[in-house]
């Protein structure tokens, strides 16, 4: 009988210890960004979590306890609402690799960049994150599947875990701004100067994602240019009468907020007096067309004149062009375009982007902004057409000339963007979270000294309304779980089994069992 007992017990024993977690995979998430804009809270508020996961599949009429998974492609404005409204207490968006062709031949994706660009100027208490759907998209596949044909109550869950403490704010802003010079035939003091302007930085709903392949393409072509520039001012007989000023500022999605504060370091200099044009590089790398953006309507002849070059340029190379004017609004604190702090310096100046309206202030995020979308053959072209007109404005050319003078020793170098290319494209550049240490800064700088001189870098602490805070990536944890309805069950299953039992042995022992079981007890103490 005493073994009988036994086995009672161990076989009791072994179906309560049943364990619910089966295994687990780890895989890293970018966060949506969190930010206070003038102490108001603005982007995903929340860090950890600890929830199930479904899909958009769903048939549950409310999501409160789960975290909804979902690819971009299935997203937008409509149905994030609707998931709002079933109190969903998470959202794991599942992106292409950035190197996928194939993402913006799906239209799909301007849906989703319309939501994206909807949670930046939104307040979510709900923890938002992005994947790689090559590194989290096993356990996806299980979920959709079992969404999509219904599921047993005894078949395993996803639950997602993070763990990483809240987010922290980051306590100031810096920005490096980079300078370099190509020295006129004539001395410095004496020379007039071009100046070729761009910013580095780049911005998207999750900083770990802003890898502004095309936003920030204008950092790639001063790159490029200084090496061409440096061919023709290195050799006395093609040196040109004009100073070339090439300036990498940061801040560019702040306001502008490193050009700001170099036109501030340099009121009291004869740097700006000296400048004849500013040039400025934005979006270049992908579309058809260019729009040259200025201020002020071309009245004077020289303005007339440069801009006659730049047409004339765009006529000769095949490009769709347009001059494009916007009047600065002096009250207006927000500077749409690069070339307006130029402009308020009294400094002819313009904005070389393929983007007919302007994106300031984290007002315009596309994660999708990588190296696959952009149209290289343009980019290369664009690169030359800059280069061509302001060769043509320094050595005073005829604009409708045929004569080509970035080609062979003097080309474009294809090589040198696409190598420059793949590093940008795999390196996010969002202000808050960029140090004047950064790995890709130090290299440009090491890029730019090899071609001009007087190359340095100055770094400036700036004063924002907004606050950024940290936690952009973490590790996300999927665990397989048994369902709260097998737990009952196997609840219910075993008191039943145990039920029977005891039927079973009181109808073949009757009280023997329990008399022979007490006399034992009796007697062992």
């Amino acid at each position: 009988m005493s073994r009988c007992t036994s086995l009672v017990s161990l076989i009791s024993f072994i179906l309560m210890t049943l364990v619910p977690i089966e295994g687990a995979f780890v895989f890293d998430v970018y966060r949506m960004f969190q930010y206070d804009k003038a102490s108001v809270p603005m982007g995903s508020q929340r860090t950890s979590l600890n929830l199930l996961a479904t899909t958009l599949h769903s048939r549950m009429d409310t999501l409160s306890r789960y975290i909804v998974v979902a690819s971009y492609d299935q997203l937008n404005e409509t149905i994030f609402t609707q998931l709002l409204e079933k109190d969903v207490e998470g959202l794991l968006v599942l992106l292409p690799d950035e190197d996928d062709p194939d993402v913006l031949n799906n239209s799909n994706w301007i849906n989703f960049n319309h939501l994206e660009n909807k949670w930046t100027k939104m307040f979510l208490d709900i923890p938002i994150y992005f994947a790689r759907e090559s590194l989290a998209g096993g356990f996806y596949k299980e979920l959709l599947d079992e969404d999509l044909h219904g599921v047993s109550p005894v078949n395993d869950d996803y639950r997602l875990i993070v763990s990483a403490p809240e987010a922290k704010p980051i306590p100031f802003i810096d920005v490096t701004n980079f300078q370099g010079w190509l020295a006129g035939s004539t001395s410095r003091e004496r020379s007039h100067s071009i100046a070729i302007v761009a910013s580095y930085d780049t911005f998207a709903v999750a900083p770990e994602l802003a890898l502004g392949a095309d936003s920030s393409s204008g950092i790639l072509a001063i790159l490029e240019l200084s090496r061409l520039f440096s061919k023709l001012y290195n050799d006395r007989r093609t040196q040109g009468s004009y100073n070339i000023i090439f300036l990498l500022t940061g801040g560019g999605k702040l306001n502008y907020a490193g050009s700001q504060q170099w036109l501030k370091d340099n009121t009291e200099t004869k740097v700006l007096k000296t400048i004849d044009f500013a040039i400025c590089l934005d979006s270049i790398a992908n579309g058809d067309k260019l729009h040259f953006h200025i201020s002020r309507p071309a009245k004077d002849e020289k303005t007339l004149a440069l801009h006659n070059v730049f047409l004339e340029t765009a006529k000769l190379m095949n490009i769709p062009f347009e001059i494009t004017h916007r009047r600065i609004n002096v009250s207006d604190p927000v500077v749409y375009w690069h070339h307006e702090l130029f402009s308020k310096k009294q400094i002819l100046s313009a904005t070389i982007s393929n983007k007919a309206t302007p994106a300031p202030l984290l007002t315009q995020s596309n994660i999708f902004d990588t190296k696959s979308s952009l149209k290289f053959d343009n980019y290369i072209r664009n690169i030359k057409f800059v280069g061509e007109s302001l060769i043509k404005y320094i050595y005073n050319l005829n604009p409708k000339s045929n004569t080509t003078v970035l080609d062979g020793w003097l080309d474009v170098d294809d090589r040198f963007v696409a190598s420059w290319i793949s590093v940008l494209s795999k390196t996010p550049r969002m202000t808050p979270y960029l140090s004047k240490n950064d790995p890709l800064l130090m290299g440009v700088e090491r890029v730019l000294a090899d071609y001009i001189t007087d190359v340095s870098n100055k770094t400036h602490r700036i004063t924002s309304d907004y606050i950024f805070y940290d936690a952009t990536k973490v590790s996300m944890e999927a665990y397989r779980v048994k369902p709260i309805s097998f737990d009952v069950i196997l609840s219910v299953v075993i008191a039943v089994y145990l039920g029977a039992l005891y039927v079973i042995l009181k109808l073949t022992f009757g009280d023997k069992i329990f008399v022979y079981a007490t006399k034992r007890r009796n007697k062992n103490n």
